[in-house]
């Protein structure tokens, strides 16, 4: 796929996404304050928008940056000329498995308040055609579960706890995969093939709590296969 991409919320996955873009590439911001950085990446920065047709569209905005979620989803696909994609980044906390077991795209949804949000926009998205790459948690060199459990001795929650993760250029990655597909309207998992507890992730830390959810652990094998994507970074690796 090729064309224009805009990408509405130009965060730090965002950026690796446009980086990653064959062609011009729009960056939305809520402010001006990195539209000097976003033009030495080639991008054509701006703030929040209802102007212009784009070939694709990626909806990188998290639900805290938004006052009404859905509502800005139905704002960015008025955006989308659909002659390309449209990829809107959701989570995994969108499904309702809490006692370990395995996810993949077509598990059962949660109905918690925080579903619900990611969900409503996710339905404005599909039903207009575009698709939804839902992602484990992002890490990297500088930010994640693993920095955040280390500044920590002690904590009430379970150790065995599952998390899922995925380096944060791998997320890119998997966007961009959507982006060039050949299918439209599709849900795609976004994980390492290997969950980690919270024990593994700070050793220092002493978990005390011993009831409470598990989590889930992602099966994304059909998006693997689907899109033809792997990831290149393994959290197992990344702490040694």
């Amino acid at each position: 796929m090729s064309g224009s991409l805009l990408v509405v919320g130009a965060g730090r996955l965002g950026t690796l996404i446009g980086q990653g873009w064959n062609g011009p590439v729009t960056a939305e911001t809520r402010s001006a304050h990195r539209h000097a950085d976003l033009k030495k990446l080639g991008f054509t920065p701006r703030i929040k928008s209802n102007e212009g047709l784009f070939d694709n569209v990626v909806m990188a905005v998290p639900p805290s940056q938004a006052e009404d979620y859905a509502a800005e989803a139905a704002r960015a696909i008025l955006l989308w000329n659909k002659k390309g994609n449209f990829v809107f980044i959701s989570s995994t906390a969108v499904y309702a498995e809490e006692n370990g077991g395995e996810v993949t795209e077509e598990s059962p949804l949660a109905s918690t308040p925080r579903a619900a949000i990611l969900l409503a926009a996710e339905n404005k998205v599909r039903k207009a055609g575009g698709s939804v790459v839902r992602l484990a948690g992002l890490y990297d060199e500088t930010s994640g579960p693993h920095l955040s459990y280390a500044q920590k001795t002690s904590s009430d929650l379970r150790g065995d706890g599952v998390i899922n993760l995925i380096h944060r250029s791998d997320a890119a990655s998997l966007a961009l995969a959507a982006l060039n597909a050949k299918t439209k309207g599709q849900v795609y998992l976004g994980a390492e093939e290997t969950a980690v507890t919270r024990a593994s992730l700070a050793p220092q830390c002493q978990f005390t709590g011993t009831a409470g959810a598990m989590g889930k652990r992602i099966n994304s094998a059909f998006t693997r296969r689907a899109l033809g994507w792997k990831n290149t970074h393994v959290f197992a690796q990344y702490l040694l």
